[in-house]
């Protein structure tokens, strides 16, 4: 009988402590991307149940955070270049303890310098970048700087 009482009790003690867990909170994210390329935020935290990301999508709002998910990972686009926070919050399963994280991350234009050249005189230059082109996607943005190729011009990845 004393045998059974302290094995209940060494299994009631391991219980115990395995429910104690700290969350550590961790995120794996790309250093920098370019605008309207979806981004992966992969989350690789330990001994959680439950998680909070917050994405900052827009430069203007100060690092406060307008994308809020609930996700164990998620993705991302952002159509603006800049710097952006990302927080995630781990939290145990009992909701009782939980751990942050923050990053930040650069978000870059794409651009193209291109030239036109009318009759060996006269030459025009515009940089055309994905953030102010008025393209929906990346993929847009490059048919488009194919088409003024194939009138002419000369582009280059700036």
């Amino acid at each position: 009988m004393k045998t059974a009482l302290k094995a209940a009790l060494l299994i009631g003690t391991f219980a115990l402590l395995s429910c104690t867990k700290e969350p550590k909170a961790c995120m794996e994210i790309p250093p920098e991307v370019v605008v309207f390329e979806e981004v992966e935020l992969i989350n690789c935290s330990q001994n959680a149940a439950d998680y909070e990301w917050k994405v900052e999508t827009n430069s203007n709002s100060g690092g406060k955070a307008d994308r809020i998910s609930h996700r164990e990972s998620i993705t991302h686009t952002w159509d603006a270049r800049g710097t952006f926070d990302i927080s995630l919050e781990a939290v145990s399963e009992n909701g009782k303890k939980s751990d942050k994280t923050r990053k930040e991350i650069e978000v870059t234009d794409l651009c193209y310098t291109c030239r036109f050249t009318y009759n060996g005189d006269f030459e025009y230059e515009t940089i055309q970048c994905l953030s102010n082109n008025g393209s929906s996607s990346k993929e847009d943005f490059e048919a488009n700087i194919a088409r003024l190729e194939s009138q002419g011009w000369s582009c280059s990845l700036q």
